[in-house]
């Protein structure tokens, strides 16, 4: 499954036929839906399309009226972001290193037994890019991560 995010845009999958019969084997089907570039997280259909100053959304309220480029774009504005281990719409400050994932520089790419999640800590900096594939017979994403 090729896998697409940015700290700006939203999370985007690209599954093949052969690959939905690995993911009816995991939490991941019931997390995810269609979208006009694929797939991505049901939770971002919760999130509203247009920033309006004082409206509230999971108990904060908007800072500003303002155009959005995307959901993420919409949810970091409130310090908030997708988890990607449970679709759940979490406050960044929240996310903390694990110490069963792993994070490989591999010569050209990173190797990382689970999906990279955005805002994630590693080594004094946060990733805020991914692009890559995840193979669910292995449990490894093998691609870009962007850092800053």
């Amino acid at each position: 499954m090729l896998i697409k995010a940015t700290s700006r845009s939203d999370y985007i999958f690209e599954i093949t036929p052969s690959e939905w019969a690995q993911i009816k084997n995991t939490n991941y089907l019931g997390m995810i839906s269609m979208c006009d570039a694929g797939f991505t997280f049901k939770s971002y259909s919760r999130v509203p399309e247009r920033m309006i100053k004082g409206e509230l959304f999971n108990k904060i309220e908007s800072p500003k009226t303002r155009a959005i480029k995307s959901k993420t774009d919409f949810l970091t504005e409130l310090g908030l972001c997708i988890h990607v281990g449970s679709s759940e719409i979490i406050e960044i400050n929240t996310i903390f290193e694990n110490p069963f994932f792993y994070i490989i520089p591999d010569h050209y790419r990173f190797v990382c037994n689970h999906i990279p999640q955005i805002f994630y800590p590693y080594n004094g900096k946060i990733i805020t890019g991914i692009n890559g594939e995840f193979d669910f017979n292995s449990g490894l994403f093998k691609g870009s991560l962007v850092f800053e």
